[in-house]
């Protein structure tokens, strides 16, 4: 596909757009490229409100040979050496909050009703190795 241009309702702006950087990439690594990748800016024409914003970062990474555990070991890396530039510790603190906000749960009463149920918080440590569960498993113990 190529770049276009649309109208972003909630905004009542004219956006001019590209498709995913997927195939792009991918042909970098098939042209010889061994390594890869793209930061953007990634936009969904839905809603807008003080609770939601549907404009996102995202990262595409492609390299040859590479499987999932190398993309999981890419990714744990990053996200601790991110943290160590950005907080000066790969260790960060999520405060709980009661808004239905990043640190709480959200929960259902007996009329079926949603709503926010304050939490403490936790605390993440992107500099130790990540807990991998089976898929099967993780379903299982989750059921």
């Amino acid at each position: 596909a190529r770049p276009f241009s649309t109208h972003h309702n909630s905004l009542d702006a004219k956006l001019h757009m590209r498709v995913a950087p997927e195939l792009y990439l991918k042909r970098l690594v098939v042209g010889g490229l061994d390594r890869v990748y793209e930061l953007g800016k990634c936009f969904r024409n839905e809603g807008v409100d003080a609770t939601h914003n549907p404009e996102f970062t995202s990262v595409e990474v492609y390299q040859a040979y590479a499987d999932y555990k190398d993309m999981m070991l890419l990714t744990q890396d990053l996200l601790a050496h991110v943290a160590h530039r950005v907080l000066g510790s790969t260790s960060v603190h999520i405060k709980g909050s009661g808004t239905g906000g990043c640190g709480s749960t959200s929960a259902r009463d007996s009329s079926g009703s949603a709503h926010a149920r304050g939490v403490e918080g936790v605390t993440l440590d992107f500099g130790v190795a990540f807990e991998q569960l089976d898929y099967m498993e993780a379903l299982a113990n989750a059921a």
